[in-house]
């Protein structure tokens, strides 16, 4: 029924509620690049798995894998474009705000291509093809040098330490 569709279409938004911070945190452990192109193969494989899959509970899952996957790409990628960022600090706002603006519209046109998609190819066949875009992205993401810096440092425990509370 409609709380079921409700749960399937929230399901990517609980993933990333649930998981921003602690990838966040992964992101400045093991690097900005590892999170990218992981999180992307992740998508990748909820949505291959999202055009096989026939029942609610496992649709539930497979969207949940694409959410979990898109909030690792983008902790990833926003740390990525900030460690960027620095290197011309008179321009980090126009960075950040084209980077937001260009993610953004990927909510905006990707569910138009993907209705255009699924009438033309069909609905299955739309998160195949979905699917094969976002490998192609993990793939290049692995081209990208890591950005993170990791300075030996006499406080690392108590940096550590202060993110343990969050």
């Amino acid at each position: 029924g409609a709380f079921g569709i409700g749960l399937i279409v929230s399901a990517p938004s609980m993933a990333t509620f649930a998981l921003n911070v602690p990838l966040g945190r992964l992101c400045d452990t093991i690097g900005r690049k590892p999170l990218m192109y992981v999180g992307t193969a992740a998508t990748a494989v909820g949505s291959f798995l999202t055009g096989f899959t026939g029942d609610f509970w496992s649709l539930l899952a497979c969207r949940m894998l694409v959410g979990s996957g898109i909030t690792a790409s983008s902790s990833g990628s926003q740390a990525f474009m900030a460690d960027l960022s620095d290197r011309a600090p008179k321009h980090r706002a126009k960075i950040m705000g084209v980077t937001n603006a260009i993610a953004g519209s990927v909510w905006v046109v990707g569910p138009a291509i993907g209705g255009w998609l699924a009438e033309t190819y069909g609905i299955r066949n739309s998160f195949f093809i979905a699917g094969v875009g976002s490998a192609i992205c993990s793939l290049g993401y692995t081209q990208l040098p890591e950005t993170l810096k990791v300075k030996p440092s006499l406080h690392q425990t108590d940096h550590e330490a202060s993110w343990s509370s969050v």
